[in-house]
């Protein structure tokens, strides 16, 4: 709630989830629309944006390209987003194996040291296996 305030630019992508929520949370902040997550790492390491509402687990990755940045990121999680994978309506044969692969991945703890491997650091909010059948 600190951000509401109109000396503070907020930035997110356009389309993003984060948007609503700033509109929602802060909507005495100005809000700055960039294309993507880079853009939104960049506007903050030069100064054209004070915070950032957004998916941060990926996040570290690209804020190493700013090392003279000072980065915070705050400790509480506003909530937790999973990314789907679409199938097309009706074909329940590659829908139940990838629920059966998801599951077993995620059973195993490898989905979680994958993301650690290819992300540089850990989930946030490490994935706990939920059988989706």
């Amino acid at each position: 709630m600190d951000f509401n305030d109109e000396k503070y630019t907020i930035v997110s992508c356009r389309g993003c989830s984060g948007v609503k929520f700033i509109q929602d949370n802060a909507p005495k902040a100005q809000l700055l629309l960039v294309d993507d997550t880079a853009n939104i790492v960049r506007a903050i390491a030069q100064g054209r944006a004070d915070a950032a509402f957004a998916v941060l687990d990926f996040y570290p990755v690209i804020m190493k390209s700013f090392p003279e940045t000072k980065w915070h990121v705050l400790p509480t999680i506003i909530r937790t987003l999973y990314d789907p994978i679409g199938v097309k309506k009706g074909n329940d044969s590659v829908r139940h194996w990838l629920n059966a692969f998801l599951y077993d991945i995620q059973s195993q703890g490898i989905h979680n040291q994958l993301w650690e491997k290819n992300y540089g650091s850990p989930p946030i909010v490490p994935v706990v296996p939920q059988p989706c059948w």
